[in-house]
């Protein structure tokens, strides 16, 4: 198949460019705003309303014929595919700035007025959102039609002000979108079906106990049970993910108790913390996984270097320290000192006792965050704003992460295995007759064993490149197979570079020449979901199991729960995370 008769390239554009980021954001706009902006005798297509005024446009006109089959705002932004990706942005600019405390609500309604009030931005070949409107008050007036267009009253900002409700609607949408969609919060359902859930959420346990982290031990079913004892099973946690409290920060008890965290030095806090995770073992299943965050303290004008004393103190120990994650704060509290910089990043240890058998799941870290195929070991993460008046809480992203990573949403009820994801890189079906510019790009992005992310700008370039030339897919299966040992230093460095058939790398130099750095694009596949493992013991599968021995405001029981996860936790002082038994 070639794509060379492709004449009119353009035609795809807002198919591969109309991000489905945008494409929502305009949903949300035009079924909160038409019911106000758009003509009360134009809202419904069914009425006609084109053909009633085609005939008098083509004799006089008065309205543009581009914005004729555009009924609503959501039309208008699928349309003007520039345009919208411009003011999308603008309107996440400003809701990024209010989640910083940084602007006000009337904001957005100055925004929208601006936009629709001035040509102030115009992008080739579309209409501007001024022009559109226009029309769409002359279609609304039949005695405007031959008006000429700066002497409309468009009222926008009347309108908008006369339905406050409308406009809080739209606002109160709007903010939860961005806080999902671009803010690195995904939302529950999306997390729960690419975790692969198959449990309803109120079939999930949720409890909170009153103990010393420090002593904590397993369920027992004799008669005597100690003080520290937790109705937990021993071998029966998937996931720990906790902070302990950090050295010298802060105490949370009286003065003549004596409390973790206040140490006389640092080796002695670094001591007693791996002890204490040396306690937990015997909740840990064999394949289970601890996600721990951890600060570091100035002592004395000079840091301490807690977290390297720490993961050095693991690995002499039975621990296998997978990842030092770097938690990079969007915000935090301002720093008094003015002879260095503000500490603005924490570290977040994975360690794990078995490092060939822990249950591990990038590929719905990939999925849901959308990182790529290699995702990094640097998290970018704002603090929560309600935190209960805990003073130390970490955000729920991070509980979030640690759950997508490293929590099965199914384990057997027997032998307590984790089901595991079982992927392919699909195979190839050529398919010769895609000659329609649309159905060329769904295929790229949902077919085949490309499946590129449209959400990703490098990939709606890789396809436009890819769909305006006149490349066909075997030119993408040489890219495939060459892969990038050809290009700068794998020739040196990777084993067996240029040993594909000549063929093979003729229609691969083609490729690259045409595509040039987006063949990359191409080079490494998504991989896809195929099926679950299944456990032998025939047995009914169940969420896995959290604790957070650490509780503190429950964040992690929290994002636990509404996933659907059994979560259990732990803290001397309960108040803090009560709420979540009334908010649940």
């Amino acid at each position: 198949m070639s794509n060379q008769d492709l004449s009119h390239p353009t035609e795809v554009k807002d198919f591969y460019l109309f991000d489905e980021n945008v494409r929502r954001f305009a949903n949300i706009f035009s079924n909160n705003l038409d019911k106000i902006l758009i003509p009360t005798n134009f809202r419904d297509p069914e009425k006609d309303d084109l053909s009633r005024f085609s005939a008098q446009v083509k004799n006089d006109g008065g309205v543009d014929t581009a914005t004729l089959d555009s009924h609503s705002l959501k039309d208008y932004f699928e349309k003007n595919v520039a345009f919208s990706h411009y003011f999308y942005d603008e309107i996440k600019d400003h809701y990024k700035l209010r989640e910083d405390g940084l602007w006000s609500k009337d904001g957005l309604i100055e925004i929208i007025e601006t936009h629709i009030n001035t040509d102030s931005v115009s992008f080739p070949h579309e209409v501007s959102f001024r022009e559109f409107y226009t029309n769409l008050v002359r279609l609304g007036d039949e005695s405007a039609t031959n008006t000429p267009e700066e002497t409309i009253d468009l009222r926008v900002r009347e309108r908008l002000e006369s339905h406050p409700d409308v406009v809080a609607d739209l606002d109160k949408e709007l903010k939860t979108f961005f806080r999902l969609r671009e803010f690195g919060l995904p939302p529950t359902e999306e997390i729960r079906r690419i975790h692969g859930f198959k449990h309803e959420k109120n079939e999930t346990e949720l409890e909170l106990h009153e103990a010393d982290a420090r002593y904590i031990t397993p369920f027992n079913t004799a008669e005597e049970r100690s003080r520290s004892e937790i109705p937990v099973k021993e071998e029966s946690v998937d996931l720990i993910i906790t902070s302990p409290p950090y050295w010298r920060k802060r105490e949370y008890l009286d003065e003549d108790d004596e409390e973790f965290g206040q140490e006389s030095d640092p080796e002695e806090y670094v001591e007693n913390l791996v002890t204490i995770l040396d306690q937990w073992k015997k909740f840990l299943k064999p394949t289970g996984s601890v996600f721990l965050n951890i600060g570091d303290t100035y002592r004395y004008k000079s840091l301490q270097g807690i977290p390297g004393l720490f993961a050095e103190k693991a690995r002499k120990g039975d621990w296998t320290v997978r990842n030092d994650i770097i938690w990079t704060k969007e915000n935090g509290v301002p720093s008094p000192v003015d002879d260095r910089l503000a500490p603005r990043h924490e570290h977040i240890f994975h360690l794990v006792l078995d490092r060939d058998d822990y249950y591990y799941d990038r590929e719905a870290y990939i999925d849901l965050y959308q990182t790529g195929a290699n995702p990094i070991d640097v998290w970018s993460m704002s603090h929560d704003r309600n935190t209960r008046n805990h003073l130390a809480p970490f955000p729920e992203d991070l509980a979030r992460r640690a759950l997508t990573l490293a929590c099965p949403s199914q384990v057997c009820e027997d032998c307590g295995a984790p089901r595991r994801r079982v992927t392919n890189k699909n195979k190839d079906e050529l398919i010769s007759d895609l000659d329609d510019p649309e159905e060329l790009v769904n295929h790229l992005i949902k077919y085949e064993y490309y499946k590129l992310n449209p959400r990703r700008g490098q990939a709606q370039r890789a396809i436009k490149r890819f769909v305006e030339s006149e490349l066909g897919f075997e030119h993408l299966r040489a890219v495939q197979a060459v892969g990038i040992s050809d290009a700068g230093k794998a020739k040196e460095y990777q084993t067996g570079a240029g040993r594909n058939k000549k063929s093979t790398q003729e229609l691969a130099d083609d490729a690259k020449e045409v595509l040039k750095g987006y063949f990359r694009e191409f080079t490494f596949p998504q991989r896809q979901t195929v099926r679950w493992t299944e456990c032998e013991c025939d047995a009914d599968y169940s969420p896995g199991r959290v604790l957070d021995p650490f509780a503190g405001s429950g964040t992690t029981l929290k994002v636990a729960s509404k996933l659907g996860y059994h979560a259990h936790g732990v803290d001397l002082d309960t108040s803090h995370a009560s709420h979540l038994f009334e908010d649940m």
